[in-house]
């Protein structure tokens, strides 16, 4: 299976017992119609994961040429597996971080004071109406972001939506 990332570096190919032609690019992936078009026109299959994209932009992809669309809401770890299980005839992957483990009570009362209640204040002040420090708050923000397991996690929107997707926020 060969991997194609965001950026114009080379691929990352991973030994599996995939099909060994077949591409999981980016959803950032650099001309990513163009080169879903070709793979299509060669009878070579392309899975998409990353983000949480828009009903659209999947329609986009598929209609393109992505056999499957994979949002990155599994681990990269977990692609292979994700992959296989979406192939064998799984619409819906299964996401075994958010059954086997879920954010503890804190750091849910952080994401909703960080998210939902105080989205518009700084995260200073969100430290400062939880009482704790800043520094604490990006910690627990940092935990989340990496249980979540995607690149869009970054902002506050793109975790809030990734939360939402989980069922976790509003």
């Amino acid at each position: 299976m060969v991997a194609l990332g965001a950026r114009s570096e080379p691929a990352d190919v991973v030994a599996d017992p995939l099909p060994p032609d077949l591409l999981v690019a980016g959803a950032a992936a650099p001309d990513l119609i163009r080169v879903l078009q070709r793979r299509r026109a060669a009878g070579r299959e392309t899975v998409v994961w990353g983000g949480t994209l828009s009903a659209p932009r999947v329609t986009a992809l598929r209609s393109a040429g992505a056999s499957a669309y994979l949002s990155a809401l599994c681990r990269p770890g977990e692609l292979v597996a994700t992959v296989r299980r979406v192939r064998g005839g799984h619409s819906t992957p299964e996401a075994p971080h958010v059954a086997g483990t879920r954010l503890t009570a804190r750091e849910h009362e952080v994401v909703r004071a960080y998210l939902v209640t105080g989205a518009d204040r700084t995260r200073r002040e969100v430290a400062a109406d939880l009482g704790i420090s800043e520094r604490t708050l990006k910690a627990h923000i940092a935990n989340v972001r990496e249980w979540v397991a995607t690149a869009d996690a970054g902002t506050r929107e793109g975790l809030r939506h990734a939360l939402r997707a989980h069922g976790l926020l509003p």
